[in-house]
């Protein structure tokens, strides 16, 4: 499809949507999966005898690797690369979701003590031996990051045995300890490496692969690591180059420049899923997309403005506009699969009467102007339904674009007013309600600070019986979403285009792929 049919065919689906929302919305299509992948889905078939694999493979993505430190960023395309350098002391089983060894092996001695095993030949990419100080270091390294912190807070004491053993103690049982310590931020680093030579040698990781060059803006290469202890990897080098046009990563991939395109435009959908050469696989994935309010700032510290917004919001709307139909809206405060996730919440409906009630009671009978950031193609076409709806009960919003890296950036610094944003893990609902709605958390967007929330949120940890903790977030949900810090919208269908003989990828519907395994064979 040429450039001027693909922007016809996108200024077509925003109007059937803008027609849609002045109609009162229409029911989006469910999802169809057309190709094969899941949550850990693997599609790797055991090779032949005496293979030759292809020397270097190929990723584009639309998301800049904005570090090489583990512990500094959460994105998608950060988290790839750390899957590949880096090792977690233990995994999550992406089939089952259960804890399973990682670096290490683990042994639970009670609620409160766990005992680790580091394998005797395991080493940093540059050789030198991984031992438990580096752990202690790692840990003790991301408790004073306000994005790590809350994996570690319940963490009282660490006790190195040996060079291969060390015991963690936590101050109470914790349903979620052993599953925070599977996040890549808490991939284990070198003590010596980072002391020696500073955060900039956090890139140092006991992964199958290791940093090759880092051109920031356009690329990232690894390669292999051929001192792993464990199978060596099929694939000698791996690339994550960075293509932002939607566009140019489909021509990429058509052309042979690129062996793997992440998020395509759904207009190209079908002509990647025709292509014989290509293949196309779709993921039901659990990224919770939510308009984020800066609940520090005036219009938004108001609640019954807050409200009002979440009123404003055709969710249906935007998934047709931004995804093409295929998604479902989303009204949980917790993302999907989740333990403790309350099936029966409604959230707020669309409902524009609502929503001028609200702001008319919160003080703004005149609506308001506000400034919404946002990223990507998809989120730009929602952006404009969200805007051409909220103009009806006489609130502005003035579009913000951004890149990935700046409108992070943003964020963390508390600069913005509301946001366009996703919250992509699911590997724990402590994790999630902690970061997400907790006084001070890094990655709490709308700045909720509520000492009574947070209190909520304590107790669920550590409480023993699975149905009071099951009901214990499904009052903390129901207090988030009458508060409404956030607007929780939709999650979508993860899309990938890959050369048809791409294998080996672990397809994750968190969008954080594991490429270890990746190859292709040539001939």
């Amino acid at each position: 499809m040429n450039k001027c049919k693909r922007m016809l065919a996108i200024l077509l689906c925003l109007a059937m949507v803008l027609g849609l929302t002045a109609c009162g919305g229409s029911s989006a299509p469910a999802p169809q999966q057309s190709s094969p992948g899941a949550q850990g889905s693997d599609s790797a078939q055991p090779p032949p005898e005496g293979a030759t694999f292809q020397d270097t493979i190929i990723i584009g993505t639309p998301l800049d690797v904005t570090t090489t430190d583990p512990q500094g960023s959460n994105t998608d395309a950060n988290m790839m690369l750390f899957c590949l350098t880096h090792e977690t002391l233990v995994e999550l089983d992406p089939e089952t979701g259960e804890v399973i060894p990682g670096l290490a092996e683990f042994e639970i001695v009670d609620g409160m003590t766990f005992k680790f095993k580091l394998p005797a030949d395991a080493t940093f990419t540059d050789g030198t031996p991984c031992t438990a100080n580096d752990v202690k270091f790692t840990y003790e390294r991301a408790m004073v990051s306000s994005f790590t912190s809350p994996k570690l807070v319940l963490v009282t004491d660490m006790i190195v045995e040996n060079d291969q053993e060390l015991t963690i103690k936590i101050s109470q049982p914790s349903q979620e300890f052993l599953m925070q310590l599977a996040h890549r931020s808490l991939s284990i680093l070198s003590e010596k490496a980072v002391t020696e030579q500073g955060d900039a040698a956090s890139n140092l990781g006991t992964g199958m692969y290791m940093l090759e060059n880092w051109v920031p803006g356009d690329y990232i290469s690894v390669v292999r690591y051929d001192g792993y202890r464990g199978d060596t990897a099929k694939t000698r080098r791996i690339e994550l180059r960075l293509m932002k046009e939607d566009s140019a990563r489909v021509i990429a991939l058509q052309t042979g420049e690129i062996d793997v395109c992440i998020d395509p435009p759904s207009v190209e959908l079908d002509y990647i899923a025709n292509d014989s050469n290509l293949a196309l696989i779709q993921v039901p994935n659990v990224i919770m997309l939510y308009l984020t309010m800066n609940n520090e700032k005036a219009p938004f510290n108001n609640q019954k403005v807050r409200q009002a917004m979440a009123h404003a919001i055709n969710k249906e709307a935007l998934i047709l506009a931004g995804y093409n139909g295929l998604g479902s809206a989303h009204n949980n405060m917790i993302n999907r699969g989740q333990f403790g996730l309350d099936e029966s919440l409604t959230g707020y409906e669309y409902d524009l009467e609502k929503a001028k009630a609200l702001l008319e009671e919160a003080g703004y009978p005149n609506g308001f102007t506000f400034e919404l950031a946002y990223n990507g193609s998809a989120k730009n076409l929602m952006a404009q339904v969200i805007q051409a709806d909220l103009a009806k009960i006489g609130i502005t919003a003035d579009l913000q674009e951004m890149e990935s890296a700046a409108l992070k950036s943003m964020l963390n610094e508390h600069n913005h007013e509301t946001a366009l944003y996703q919250w992509t893990d699911a590997d724990g609902t402590d994790f999630t309600v902690r970061s997400m709605y907790y006084t001070g958390s890094g990655s709490n967007r709308s700045l909720i600070a509520d000492s009574t929330l947070d209190k909520m949120i304590d107790e669920a940890l550590v409480e023993a019986d699975v149905d009071k903790r099951q009901q214990m977030y499904h009052e903390i949900e129901a207090y988030v979403t009458e508060v409404c810090p956030i607007v929780p919208i939709c999650t979508s269908i993860l899309n990938i285009g890959t050369k048809a003989d791409v294998q080996g990828v672990v397809w994750m519907s968190t969008a954080k792929h594991n490429y270890r395994n990746i190859y292709m064979i040539e001939g």
